[in-house]
């Protein structure tokens, strides 16, 4: 359980911010550089989550 706790904010983040670049046409450069960076971040924070997972179970 704590596992789908722990993804479901940066899988929240994607999901938000993925969805925002796809609707608006009207985002600035800077703000699309910006929404696609959290999207960059939460998807490695997601990998990392998924990896510390893996090594635990190995322990």
């Amino acid at each position: 359980m704590r596992l789908v706790h722990d993804l479901r904010t940066p899988l929240t983040i994607v999901t938000g911010f993925a969805d925002l670049l796809e609707r608006r046409d009207d985002l600035s450069p800077q703000q699309r550089d910006e929404f696609v960076g959290r999207i960059a971040r939460a998807a490695q924070e997601l990998g990392e989550i998924l990896d510390s997972e893996r090594a635990d179970r190995r322990t």
